[in-house]
């Protein structure tokens, strides 16, 4: 079992600078009002077209960099072919260098997520057609191993389907705090949610049992989450705020909210973000359409 305790700024402590902080009600106002009336999810405004997306132009850089600063995520669509060094390139060019390799990952670090029978995959929803709940990823890694950013890019779509729903983690830390700070601070707490261990069929232990939070905050003062709506792979501290926290969270992620973002990603297109809430609708795939998204994920957040 492994604990984020001493190991984040769990409390806030970061000075007042931080909206995130439950004391820093003027920061947190000011954080809010901006934050607020800076959201627009039209796709337009979300979405930049690039040339080249490993040598990004001054203009398109600074395009997805305000897209994130402003809504934690930007899409972008590119019509030549790429390959996963391109992707690469792409997220050097905003700081993000420290891949979260896992098991299921190729050898470059970058998932290829698609419908698989290998046994080692099959079992994983992501290498499935069904739906994902939402989720941020990495939910289940340490406090030393926070999933910061995400790129998803879409190489190929599926007949039909396969939709997905974004909710950037800052608004709904807002939507939250705004009913109740109680909910924030409880969902802060360092033993709110626990992932179960991750155990092999021969009774090897592949990832211990993680015990921390929903909401941390890091040293620079960003706000991180850690969430999935799988039952199956989550269990919550016995609490009655945490779970009135919980109870209004998910009515709001099952809310027709103004704040979600919702894409079809097409061949070509993807999104890079701060590792915002997600999910995925079930699809189906043709003989020729088989989709396929390429899924890099990062130990740094987007740089500014």
């Amino acid at each position: 079992m492994t604990s984020f305790k001493g190991e984040l700024d769990l409390d806030g402590n970061t000075g007042p600078d931080s909206p995130f902080c439950i004391s820093n009600d003027d920061v947190y106002l000011r954080f809010r009002e901006k934050k607020l009336n800076n959201f627009d999810k039209r796709s337009q405004v979300l979405r930049v077209p690039v040339k080249n997306l490993n040598s990004l132009t001054h203009q398109e850089k600074q395009d997805i960099i305000n897209n994130c600063q402003r809504f934690n995520m930007a899409f972008y669509s590119t019509e030549k072919a790429i390959t996963k060094k391109h992707l690469t390139e792409f997220a050097l060019q905003f700081g993000l260098s420290s891949l979260d390799a896992n098991p299921l990952s190729d050898d470059d670090g970058i998932s290829s997520i698609q419908v698989s029978d290998i046994s080692d995959t099959k079992e994983f929803i992501p290498y499935t057609n069904k739906s994902i709940q939402w989720h941020t990823d990495g939910y289940y890694n340490d406090a030393g191993h926070m999933v910061r950013s995400v790129i998803l890019h879409c190489e190929m779509q599926a007949e039909s389907g396969g939709e997905n729903e974004f909710f950037d983690h800052e608004i709904l830390y807002i939507l939250i705090r705004d009913k109740n700070p109680a909910y924030v601070k409880a969902l802060m707490e360092t033993d709110a949610m626990s992932i179960p261990p991750s155990v092999g069929a021969d009774g090897t232990v592949i990832r211990p049992e993680r015990i921390g939070p929903v909401f941390s905050i890091s040293k620079e003062g960003d706000l991180h989450m850690r969430y999935t709506a799988r039952t199956k792979s989550i269990s919550w501290k016995r609490d009655a705020v945490l779970e009135e926290a919980l109870s209004f969270m998910t009515s709001l992620l099952a809310s027709d909210s103004e704040y979600k973002v919702k894409a079809r990603l097409s061949p070509g297109e993807g999104i890079i973000c701060n590792n915002v809430l997600h999910n995925r609708n079930s699809f189906i795939d043709g003989k020729k359409n088989r989709r396929l998204v390429f899924r890099a994920r990062y130990f740094e957040r987007i740089a500014s």
